[in-house]
C-alpha cells in the first residue's frame, strides 16, 4: 500500500473473503442457469412471454457469473497491480460491463414479469362470465398489458432492454479517464468513480427504485381487485389463478428488496456522505459486500424459476427424473454386464479344467 496515494485500504474481507465467496458462487450459478437455458430451449417448445423473460433473465445471470472470475482476480490482486497495467484495466472493465449490465437487465425483467403476471390476471377477468371492469382498466390494462403477454413483443422488448443497459455501461467503461493520480489498481477513481460515473450510478439506483414502485403499484391493483371480488362474491376454485399471481408478484418483490435494495441504498450513502479516509474505506468495502449479495441472486434464481412458471417446474422435474432413471439404468446394465463377464469367466475356467482332466485321463 505504500505506493498508493488513495486513502482506500482493503482489509482481508476484500482481499480474501470476497474472492472465496465469488469462487463458491461461480459454479452453482453457471450450472444452474445453463441447466435452465437447456430446459427452456430443449424441452419447452411453445414458449409464452413469461418463458421469454425467464430465458433472458437466465442469460443475464450467466453474464453475471462470467464476470465473477474477473472480480475474483481484481479483489485478490488489485492492491498489488498498477492501475495502467493491462490486467487491471481488463478486470475492471470486464467486471463492470458484465455485472452492472446484467443486474440492470435483471431488475427490468423482474418488473416486466410482474406486469405480465398481472396481465394474465386481467385476461382471466375478461374471460370470466359477468365480469365487470372500470373503463380505465379496459383501456389501460385490457389493451396495453396484452402486449406484455405476446411472445413476439416480449422478444423485441428484451432485445431493446439489452441495448439500453449495455450502451451506457460500455461507454462509461471505455471513456478516457484522464490523468490518474493513483498508482495502484484499487483506488477511489475505480471504486467510487469520477463525476460522470457517479452520476450514472445514481441514475441507475433511481431507476431501480422507480421500478420497485411500479411493481408495488401492480401489486396494489391486484390486492384491490381481490377485495372487490370478495366484497361481491365468494372465491371458488375457478379463482385459484389469483393465488398464483399473488405468489409470483410476492416472490419478485422479496427478491428485488432483499438482494438489490441494500446495494442501491449504500450508493446514495457513499456518494452523499463526506467521510474521512477510514470511514470511506469501510463504506467502499460495505458497498462491495452488498454488490456480492446482489450477485448471489444469480445462484438462487434457478430455484425462483420453479415458483414463477409451472411448465418449467414440470419440465425440470421430468428432466431430473429421466436423468436419474438413466443413471439407474446405466448402473444396472453395468452390473448385469459385470455379472455376465464373471459368469463367463467361471464357465470358461470350468471348461478348461474339464479339458485338462480329460487329457490327463487319456
Amino acid at each position: 500500500m505504500s505506493n498508493n496515494s488513495s486513502c482506500l485500504n482493503p482489509s482481508t474481507v476484500s482481499t480474501i473473503g470476497l474472492p472465496i465467496i465469488y469462487s463458491l458462487m461461480f459454479v452453482p450459478s453457471m450450472f444452474g442457469n445453463f441447466l435452465t437455458l437447456w430446459i427452456f430451449t430443449r424441452y419447452i417448445t411453445k414458449k409464452t412471454s413469461t418463458h421469454i423473460y425467464l430465458i433472458h433473465l437466465a442469460i443475464s445471470n450467466v453474464l453475471v457469473s462470467s464476470g465473477m472470475p474477473f472480480q475474483i482476480t481484481y479483489y485478490a490482486n488489485a492492491n498489488h497491480w498498477l492501475y495502467n497495467s493491462t490486467r487491471c484495466l481488463v478486470a475492471i472493465n470486464a467486471s463492470n460491463i458484465l455485472t452492472h449490465s446484467s443486474m440492470g437487465m435483471s431488475v427490468l425483467i423482474f418488473c416486466w414479469i410482474a406486469i405480465s403476471r398481472y396481465a394474465t390476471l386481467v385476461r382471466h377477468i375478461e374471460k370470466t362470465p359477468n365480469a365487470t371492469q372500470p373503463s380505465y382498466q379496459k383501456i389501460v390494462f385490457g389493451q396495453i398489458l396484452k402486449s406484455f403477454r405476446h411472445p413476439k413483443i416480449a422478444k423485441w422488448l428484451c432485445a431493446c432492454l439489452w441495448i439500453v443497459v449495455l450502451s451506457p455501461n460500455v461507454y462509461l467503461s471505455f471513456i478516457t479517464p484522464g490523468e490518474i493520480s493513483h498508482h495502484l489498481c484499487y483506488n477511489e477513481d475505480v471504486e467510487l468513480g469520477r463525476e460522470r460515473n457517479q452520476t450514472g450510478a445514481l441514475f441507475e439506483s433511481i431507476c431501480y427504485f422507480v421500478l420497485i414502485v411500479i411493481v408495488l403499484l401492480f401489486y396494489y391493483f391486484f390486492i384491490k381487485h381481490i377485495k372487490d371480488i370478495q366484497a361481491n362474491s365468494c372465491i371458488g376454485k375457478k379463482y385459484l389463478i389469483h393465488g398464483t399471481v399473488k405468489r409470483n408478484i410476492s416472490v419478485i418483490i422479496v427478491l428485488l428488496v432483499t438482494c438489490f435494495a441494500p446495494y442501491h441504498f449504500m450508493k446514495f450513502i457513499l456518494y452523499g456522505l463526506r467521510a474521512n479516509c477510514t470511514l470511506r474505506s469501510t463504506l467502499v468495502e460495505t458497498k462491495n459486500i452488498l454488490l456480492c449479495l446482489a450477485e448471489f441472486r444469480s445462484c438462487s434464481d434457478p430455484v425462483v424459476y420453479l415458483c414463477l412458471d409451472e411448465v418449467f417446474k414440470q419440465k425440470t422435474h421430468r428432466f431430473l427424473s429421466k436423468s436419474t432413471d438413466d443413471i439407474s439404468h446405466t448402473t444396472q446394465v453395468k452390473k448385469r454386464n459385470t455379472l455376465q463377464i464373471s459368469t463367463l469367466h467361471v464357465v470358461t475356467a470350468k471348461q478348461n479344467e474339464m479339458s485338462l482332466t480329460n487329457e490327463t485321463n487319456i
